[in-house]
């Protein structure tokens, strides 16, 4: 075991919190007003002697008779978890502009059946919801397990339009990721049970989606692969003829030749990020009159464009995945 690196904190009444190995020292008032029920329902007491303990630091910060608490295994929260649960109740309030997944995270640590902080849960829901329901190219599809345990609180709850979001979220990322095998190995991937001594990301990386769920995200790559290659290989028309002309020019090489390389007929969502960012500027003889880049006015509406178009996909892909909504 060893001390955390940054929350080994004074006061009078911190405590020991033990995660995955790893010793916090926190403040409990802090942690009891935010969750009454924590350490009754999520904390057991360690199955060892804190005099031992004191061993493992040649400081001697650990101090004999200081209460402690292991965070149950069957709770499934990870070091990853507890230190956003911890930043958020002793650094920062909750940040608007931040991104997808650390809400995402904040929204299962502190979930009712995890360590059950009841503000926090509500404002990280209230803070990603509408980006997982209506804004597609907002949503963090790189952490596949994540949105998997996402996915499972929320079918905790009666809030379907954000479990069926989750859901399709969950397959969509299935769909990218190369660690992803849809050969049926004979565990389902819902089953996230954690043997004893095993980490919560050692027992995911184990996981294997079953054959129902490869068959959907089967299904579902080629139906989104079948509805986006004819888009893409499209180069888009502008307001104003010359605008167009400078997206045609560079079509070939910045937009359909990267999604070829980079598996982007399958993966919208990053080609459609990718193509709202990129410079469209383009090298033109001198005197020829050509423009060197489409105008701001083409520009932003180009950009809007491809936002629509990736709501349009994830609107689809409600059927696609069963949603039916």
């Amino acid at each position: 075991m060893i001390k955390h690196d940054k929350y080994w904190l004074d006061g009078n009444d911190a405590v020991i919190i033990i995660v995955d190995g790893v010793l916090y020292k926190v403040n409990q008032s802090l942690l009891s007003r935010q969750s009454p029920q924590f350490f009754d329902i999520c904390c057991r007491t360690p199955k060892l002697d804190l005099h031992l303990m004191r061993g493992l630091f040649r400081d001697n910060t650990l101090v004999d008779g200081k209460p402690s608490f292991v965070i149950k295994t069957e709770i499934g929260v990870s070091k990853a978890d507890f230190d956003s649960l911890i930043a958020r109740l002793h650094e920062s309030p909750l940040e608007s502009d931040a991104p997808f997944l650390y809400w995402l995270r904040l929204y299962i640590v502190s979930a009712p059946s995890k360590c059950d902080f009841k503000e926090i849960h509500h404002a990280a829901m209230n803070s990603f919801r509408d980006q997982v329901l209506y804004r597609p190219l907002e949503i963090g599809f790189d952490d596949w397990e994540l949105l998997k345990r996402a996915s499972l609180v929320a079918g905790e709850t009666s809030d379907f339009k954000l479990r069926n979001a989750l859901s399709k979220a969950l397959y969509y990322s299935y769909t990218i990721h190369p660690d992803i095998s849809f050969e049926e190995k004979g565990v389902d991937s819902t089953n996230l049970n954690i043997a004893s001594g095993e980490t919560l990301e050692d027992s995911l990386k184990s996981v294997q989606i079953s054959g129902s769920e490869a068959a959907l995200s089967e299904r579902l790559m080629t139906l989104v692969s079948d509805h986006f290659s004819p888009i893409l290989f499209q180069p888009p028309g502008a307001l104003h003829m010359e605008c167009t002309d400078v997206y045609a020019g560079l079509w070939m090489e910045r937009a359909v030749q990267p999604a070829f390389d980079g598996d982007g007929m399958a993966n919208p969502f990053a080609t459609l990020r990718r193509l709202r960012e990129l410079d469209w500027k383009r090298e033109v003889d001198a005197g020829s009159g050509d423009r060197t880049e489409p105008c701001n006015e083409c520009l932003q509406q180009k950009k809007i464009e491809w936002a629509e178009e990736a709501e349009t996909i994830w609107r689809l892909m409600d059927d696609w995945v069963g949603n039916g909504n």
